[in-house]
């Protein structure tokens, strides 16, 4: 098509049965819309005036030369300008097209204004919002850390979402604010640049790390002793699954970072510098101690040796019932990457050009986020026309809507890819607290006090204050039951009067200000290693693994971000004590001293949210909850595999391996489950289908639909009626012993109702590669406590392993014959294992008529938890897809037009818009779309083109 249509240009014919098929859909909707008395305000025309221009001429104020708009099937757009902040003016005024109602919505996530658009419901959230202080922090970021040319692309970006506002409003928006004017006189206001720089303190919320696993070994407390919390939380099996970085160290002459270096065995990362050891200690694999336990229907349940509030093991009853507390305010905020835990992560690895068909580097990556409709990301090109001082950018990949620049993808020179690094930059902590100030050694330190005012949808308000240590936020002031945190609060060191508890301070790197969106626009222009690692530097939050390569043949790897270093003694596992001045932060690890990697000789790199660097051998503490490395080594064996005896790896292996499914648990746990004597015949049908299986879990898989209901239940009977209930899924009841009951085991009077109080999304055990070394590390010890379940109306009590498994196996029987049918022929993964993608607000809370309409699926997936095709489920909460490869990319290197990409969904957030869900159907079989990236083959796939002019 030309690039300088009129509006009224003719459309394919193609093009015009697809809106005809499109309106019929839209008239039945609105004709059931009707049905419930919102016809009299909607009609066609409503739903489809938010859609945006896609072709003709539009009058952009500020541009100072024309630019082109080119979309090609998939409503992809690839920007042309000629200066810098046309390019991100355009970009502004782009996204709000596609996206606004979803930018809307972000930034009032971020500044605790949610109450503005949905009303009182969401008072507790805004207030909890407000006292992080996400846009207070972006506010200063602004003004004090980022470059005056940052905050001039910032600027252009919001003029441009500012112009496409300027004559809209309600259904000229979207479809979401039509409906929100039935109930209301909500308005947009106009963006901000600060409104782009708060998007990153939400990433980095989601992103944060171990907070929630602080949270969780703290209630565990109250039922379970020090030594079993270490057996649920093991150490990191380095001996099966590689870290990211293999070799080099820190050097001691110069203090860097020296890839080539050979690391020392006896600079473990629990020297001084760095608090105490990298991972949990491993433990007595035995249980010896003594594992609590519980009966739906009436069996009997141990308590557990649970830590007294002196044992310095963790939360006593008292800081349990706060702690829950604070973990049900965490529930409430809007996860807007996916439920934080397990399943945030991603893949991404490099094959150097030795070992690819093309003589060049491969790059694929793919992140693990919430499923959500639209998508996260928006794929975008953003491209000078010439470049030069003045326009300097030449970029393609995936955006954040309300935010300028791209995050992952490539330029003319260089590619790039994200995971989650994962990071401890978050502590709690007790704080010895009195209506003047809080306790510091022998001081009594004044709060830091400020005023909020919650504006409420439909008139009112609610003032709330929030006060704040050295530590950070007083996070406890935001829940009545977090009032009395650490009545009970276990502590080692010296500690003042509780009084009536201890107040819970939040200490997060990303409350600090820096200059993150700094990095953004330095990566986007990078054009080597140097160039990567400088902008890497920069990416202070939150803290990701950053792989590279470039048009040269090099691969690279950088760990960035501002990671705490603690004081000696303090590892960032449970709650620290706020009184003991030596208890802070000391610092951040140096970047010089921080892991990278420059063309290693094992010629690929792989980054899935595993370790970086082998604890013992490096002298700063990183975490001590990475994830286990289930996907990271089954990539690293995927590659061996191809290159052994000089094989090569091509574009479409890549997109193979992204598309793996096989679990490493049920390899480890299928022979053992063959071997289970099964007399009953209707669960040895179903054990048959486990012979033969290849451990890959493929939608129509009958095996993988079983295998993963025994796992389920193995985890429910062995693990997960032994921990409180504050972990336990909401509303699943068991009758246990209370925690501190002193009476005798089998005494089945003394049992109480208890009912879990966790989102099905977080709740524990969730089945992810945690679990896999906690039961690895139990498999040969037969009768382990924790292979104990008690008896039920209709199943004798278990005391070893396999009476467990036998007992799993059953019970999976029936869970799947009321699930899927009575035949196990006609069972499969996919029935169980579905997405549905929903809008993020009235999509989900909205009427039942809203959802319908702007929700879709569902769609039966492979894959599953910790598989390389990370389709994750929570193994407590049931068979749902929870969070999902939100988008993949391979990247061909050099050759830059043979790339290849998907979106989980589509380009538009317009319901109804052909452009919604028609990359999902590709998304879910694992096919990929071509990545056109050059002037010429960016014009061959141009179907619409929208000039904007000065």
């Amino acid at each position: 098509m030309p690039s300088n249509t009129t509006a009224s240009s003719a459309e394919k014919p193609a093009r015009r049965r697809g809106r005809r098929a499109r309106l019929i859909v839209l008239a039945l909707a609105l004709a059931l819309v009707a049905g419930v008395g919102c016809g009299a305000y909607w009609g066609v025309g409503t739903v489809r005036a938010s859609f945006p221009q896609t072709t003709g001429t539009i009058r952009l104020d500020g541009l100072s030369a024309p630019v082109d708009v080119k979309r090609d099937a998939n409503g992809i757009p690839q920007l042309y300008a000629s200066t810098d902040e046309d390019l991100f003016r355009a970009q502004g005024f782009v996204h709000a097209q596609d996206r606004f109602w979803e930018m809307d919505v972000r930034r009032h996530v971020t500044a605790g204004r949610l109450s503005e658009m949905f009303g009182a419901g969401q008072v507790e959230t805004d207030a909890f919002l407000r006292t992080l202080g996400w846009h207070r922090v972006a506010q200063r970021e602004f003004d004090e850390k980022l470059s005056p040319e940052t905050r001039k692309y910032l600027q252009a970006y919001a003029d441009g979402v500012n112009a496409y506002l300027a004559d809209r409003d309600g259904a000229d928006l979207s479809l979401e604010y039509a409906a929100l004017g039935l109930t209301g006189d909500y308005r947009p206001e106009k963006w901000t640049p600060v409104d782009s720089v708060a998007w990153l303190k939400a990433m980095a919320w989601d992103l944060r790390g171990n907070m929630q696993d602080e949270i969780d070994r703290s209630l565990m407390t109250s039922r379970l002793t020090e030594q079993q919390i270490k057996q649920l939380y093991p150490a990191y099996p380095y001996d099966l699954h590689q870290p990211v970085v293999t070799a080099g160290a820190v050097d001691d002459g110069s203090g860097k970072w020296d890839p080539e270096a050979e690391p020392s065995s006896d600079s473990p990362g629990s020297s001084s510098s760095s608090g105490s050891s990298g991972s949990p200690g491993s433990s007595d694999p035995s249980g010896s101690s003594g594992a609590g336990s519980s009966s739906q229907d009436g069996g009997t349940a141990g308590s557990g040796a649970g830590a007294g509030p002196e044992s310095g093991s963790g939360a006593g009853q008292g800081a349990q019932t706060q702690l829950s507390g604070l973990s049900d305010v965490l529930d409430g905020i809007p996860a807007l990457l996916g439920p934080n835990g397990s399943g945030i992560g991603s893949n991404s690895w490099v094959v150097s050009g030795s070992y690819t068909t093309t003589g060049k580097p491969l790059l694929a990556n793919d992140p693990h986020l919430a499923p959500q409709l639209p998508s996260l990301w928006a794929q975008m090109g953003l491209h000078c026309r010439a470049v030069s001082d003045t326009c300097s950018f030449d970029v393609a990949g995936y955006t954040f809507s309300g935010m300028p620049g791209v995050v992952i993808g490539h330029n003319q020179d260089i590619a790039w890819g994200f995971t989650n690094l994962g990071a401890d930059v978050t502590d709690l902590y007790l704080e010895k607290v009195s209506q003047t100030g809080w306790t510091s050694g022998s001081r009594i330190k004044p709060f830091k006090v400020r005023e909020e005012t919650i504006r409420i949808a439909g008139g009112g308000s609610k003032k709330i204050t929030v006060r704040e240590t050295d530590h950070g936020p007083l996070i406890s002031d935001r829940s009545s039951e977090l009032e009395r945190v650490g009545e009970r609060a276990p502590v080692t060191t010296p500690a003042p009067d509780r009084g009536n508890g201890f107040g819970v301070a939040l200490r997060w790197t990303a409350l600090d200000p820096g200059n993150s969106m700094d990095a953004v626009f330095k990566l986007n222009r990078a054009k080597d290693f140097e160039g990567f690692r400088a902008a890497a530097k920069d990416f202070e939050v939150p803290s990701q693994n950053l792989i590279y390569a470039d048009t040269k043949g090099n691969i690279g790897y950088q760990a960035p971000g501002r990671i705490p270093v603690r004081s000696e003694g303090f590892d960032g596992s449970m709650p620290a004590p706020g009184w003991n001045p030596t208890s802070g932060w000391k610092g951040y690890i140096p970047f010089d001293e921080l892991p990278y990697e420059y063309n290693p000789k094992r010629g690929y790199i792989v980054t899935a949210n595993q370790a970086v660097v082998d604890a013992g051998k490096y002298p700063y503490l990183i975490t001590k909850d990475y994830g286990y490395g289930s996907r990271s080594q089954r990539i690293h064996d995927l590659i061996e595999l191809k290159i052994k005896d000089g094989g090569k790896i091509s574009t479409d292996d890549m997109r193979t391996m992204q598309m793996d499914n096989q679990s490493e648990i049920a390899k480890l746990l299928t022979p053992h489950l063959l071997k289970i004597d099964v007399s009953d015949p209707y669960v040895r049908e179903a054990q048959k289908l486990l012979e033969g299986w290849d451990y890959t879990q493929e939608p129509d898989s009958g095996a993988a639909a079983y295998f993963n209901a025994v796992w389920r239940h193995v985890l429910r009977l062995a693990f997960g009626n032994k921990l409180p209930k504050e972990l336990r899924v909401r509303g699943e009841c068991l009758n246990v012993r209370p925690a501190d009951s002193t009476g005798p085991v089998d005494d089945l009077n003394s049992l109480v109702r208890e009912c879990g109080q966790r989102d099905s999304d977080s709740a524990q055990p969730d089945g992810g590669d945690r679990w896999y070394e906690v039961v690895r590390a139990l498999m040969d010890v037969e009768d382990s406590e924790w292979w104990q379940a008690p008896r039920t109306r209709k199943d004798a009590a278990t005391t070893t392993r396999d009476e467990l498994f036998a007992r799993a196996m059953q019970d999976a029987r029936w869970e799947l014959t009321a699930k899927l049918g009575k035949d196990v022929g006609s069972w499969s993964w996919g029935r169980l294992h579905q997405l549905t993608l929903k809008n993020q607000t009235l999509g989900t809370n909205g009427p039942g008529i809203l959802r319908w309409m702007l929700n879709r699926g569902p769609w039966s997936l492979g894959g599953g938890e910790a598989a390389v095709n990370a389709t994750g489920w929570n193994a407590a909460g049931g068979y749902d897809v929870t969070w999902v490869p939100s988008m993949r990319m391979v990247v061909n290197v050099g050759d830059w037009d043979k790339s290849r990409w998907i979106n989980l969904t589509g380009a538009s957030g317009h319901a109804y818009s052909d452009h919604y869900t028609d990359q999902t159907d590709k998304w879910a079989k694992g096919e990929l779309l071509d990545w056109a990236y050059t002037g010429k083959a960016v014009e061959a796939a141009t179907e619409d083109t929208l000039s904007l002019r000065p």
